[in-house]
């Protein structure tokens, strides 16, 4: 009896020890198991946006040791990217960090399923589902048309703008403008978007350098979508480098007013391809003469280069200037206005004007 019953003893702990050898196969298959922490709701995508997809690694052994993979398929067009690397469809990549941040971009509309697999060199396995909604951006019309394309250094060009929302009332619209070349300003703050509405509507742009000037103007909706047109000018310089001097002297008799020694410096330019072939110096003097035709005093004098120049510099001595100022006592006749404009022509048959102050030297 007693021998019948050391061998159920023997039998019972056979059993036991049988059982517990089981039970650390088990266990050593659970200590190489894996959790993921990772986000569950998505908003609705335009197509084109990103999805951040957090998807952190939480390992019951020391990730180091293990080597932990993973990869992914998509159902639709769409492109996943991890540390700023594009992945490729069923294929195997490596966890080199237990945090990650994967980011995709839907490239057609509807529910994309993203699954993404991960395996370790234990065997085992996990597999996590992403459903992420894309749909179709508004879309839009954008155009700018300048009214002119050569155009003169530090004179303003309108541009007209064109915007169409396609029927879509809830696009708002936001434009920047930028220079790729020259420069040059705009009525609205460069490289910033500014609220522009749809329709039509216009800017305005000044080149200050000559040659070519390019600039390029980016329209934007709420809904990210962008559009850009780019604007391509040359702009010339047309007038005067320095502002031009005159200076003469002025002599007062009992009848009359002359202006003697009259000086003009001058240096102007015309636009390229084109030449100066003469300049004019208008003068004009108006008084209270009762006698109409002493009123008014017109004269013009007339420079002509040796021949055409594009830009001309000269000192000129004009013919004096005599004006009628008869009068005594109560019937004085008194200066009212005095004016003197010098304007040059070019080749083309362009001119450009200024008035300008003499500068008065009594004699």
């Amino acid at each position: 009896m007693k021998k019948f019953c050391y061998l159920i003893l023997s039998a019972l702990i056979f059993t036991v020890l049988s059982c517990r050898e089981d039970s650390n196969l088990i266990d050593g298959s659970n200590q190489f198991s894996l959790k993921v922490d990772r986000d569950t709701d998505f908003i609705s995508k335009n197509i084109g946006e990103t999805n951040e997809l957090k998807f952190n690694i939480i390992p019951d052994y020391d990730f180091n040791s293990v080597e932990t993979t993973f990869s992914f398929t998509t159902d639709k067009n769409g492109t996943l990217t991890l540390n700023g690397n594009t992945l490729s469809p069923n294929t195997s990549y490596a966890f080199s960090s237990k945090n990650n941040m994967f980011k995709y971009v839907g490239n057609e509309s509807g529910q994309h399923e993203l699954k993404i697999v991960v395996k370790n060199s234990k065997g085992f396995t996990k597999e996590e589902r992403f459903n992420l909604n894309y749909s179709q951006a508004p879309d839009f019309s954008f155009s700018a048309t300048p009214t002119a394309t050569a155009i003169d250094v530090n004179n303003a060009d309108l541009i007209n703008l064109s915007l169409d929302n396609t029927g879509n009332s809830a696009q708002t619209f936001q434009i920047k403008a930028e220079l790729i070349s020259g420069t040059g300003t705009f009525n609205i703050p460069t490289n910033t978007y500014t609220n522009v509405m749809n329709g039509n509507s216009t800017m305005s742009f000044t080149p200050t350098s000559t040659g070519a000037v390019k600039v390029k103007l980016t329209v934007k909706n709420n809904f990210g979508i962008s559009k850009e047109v780019i604007l391509s000018y040359t702009s010339s310089f047309f007038g005067f480098v320095t502002a031009p001097i005159l200076t003469l002297g002025k002599t007062q008799t009992a009848c009359c007013l002359y202006a003697s020694n009259v000086k003009l410096t001058l240096n102007a330019k015309t636009r390229e391809s084109h030449k100066i072939t003469h300049v004019e110096l208008k003068y004009y003097r108006r008084n209270n003469n009762q006698t109409p035709s002493l009123q008014i005093k017109e004269m013009i004098f007339t420079y002509t280069p040796p021949s055409p120049v594009q830009q001309l510099q000269f000192t000129d001595w004009f013919n004096n200037i005599l004006d009628y100022q008869a009068g005594s006592g109560a019937n004085v006749i008194t200066l009212l206005e005095e004016k003197y404009t010098v304007t040059f022509y070019d080749d083309a048959g362009n001119s450009f004007s200024q008035q300008i102050t003499p500068n008065v030297v009594w004699l």
